[in-house]
């Protein structure tokens, strides 16, 4: 087989039957004929997981006598669909623990990871999952993966600290790129007790001395950024609860005037990880609004 004097061959998509690229046979150094076999190199690179087809005109190819080729002129003469490259990949809401199911951020060292699988996926297609350059999981993908649109890793004995999970599409034709990374934190440690004191515009008559006419008595304190403060006032088990800043300051007015006498809080913080610290010495004081 050898190229024709004239002719071109032309690549289009199987979804809306467009142009993608039109090789001029006779002149274009991307169309190869080696024996029977051709061998077109396109200038842009096609799409992941798409199909595609093969139009080849009458007088593009011609076998070694000088005969010119039928040609194809259908799509299901020469077809064909690239490699597809996987979706996102996501930490389950199940595995991520704390205050935020959607920031990455849990204490669970057993944790379920997600990877979407794109069109052109195929059942016997194997996904494969790392945590940087490590292997650590791989599916064959089955019709019913296919038809949930995912594959779930199940990720034992995960160690603390940060994990970055990427995942790829393996078949006959290769291995697709890596997807975008997924940042997960671990983090298994539980943090101190969180500071707490009365806002010194609170602490009316003597600074100190734990009275105050306020009904409503603002309370300061300091946590771990991000951490949900629990409050536990006058040895509720209900507590009321705010978050701390981003530089983990924190503070709490009661919505309800307290009545006069004597009060006690404590304090604990669940960090964005989920992790709950001891529980804070109570801070005293008495209210009194008596002239």
């Amino acid at each position: 087989m050898a190229k024709g004097v004239t002719g071109t061959i032309v690549i289009k998509k199987t979804s809306d039957n467009s142009t993608v690229e039109t090789f001029n046979v006779a002149t274009s150094s991307r169309v190869m004929v080696t024996g029977s076999k051709v061998t077109l190199l396109p200038a842009t690179a096609l799409e992941y997981g798409t199909g595609y087809y093969v139009i080849v005109g009458s007088t593009a190819l011609t076998d070694t006598a000088g005969n010119t080729y039928a040609g194809l002129a259908n799509a299901t003469d020469w077809n064909f669909t690239t490699l597809s490259i996987p979706g996102a990949v996501d930490l389950t809401s199940a595995s991520d623990a704390g205050a935020s199911s959607t920031d990455n951020i849990t204490n669970l060292t057993s944790i379920d990871i997600d990877v979407a699988l794109n069109p052109g996926t195929q059942v016997g297609d194997v996904i494969k999952l790392y945590d940087g350059v490590t292997l650590v999981g791989s599916v064959t993908v089955d019709s019913t993966m296919l038809g949930n649109g995912k594959v779930t890793f199940n990720l034992a004995n995960q160690t603390a600290g940060v994990h970055s999970y990427s995942a790829t599409l393996s078949n006959g034709a290769g291995e697709s790129p890596a997807t975008a990374a997924l940042i997960v934190t671990i983090d298994t440690t539980a943090p101190t007790a969180p500071s707490m004191s009365l806002d010194p515009a609170s602490d009316t008559g003597t600074q100190g001395d734990g009275k105050t006419k306020d009904s409503t008595p603002t309370l300061n304190g300091n946590a771990d950024p991000g951490s949900v403060i629990n409050l536990y006032i006058n040895g509720s088990t209900t507590p009321v609860s705010v978050i701390a800043d981003s530089n983990g300051n924190w503070t709490y007015t009661p919505t309800t005037p307290l009545a006069d006498g004597s009060h006690s809080i404590i304090a604990t913080q669940t960090d964005p990880a989920g992790n709950t610290s001891p529980s804070s010495a109570p801070i005293l004081f008495n209210i009194d609004t008596t002239a």
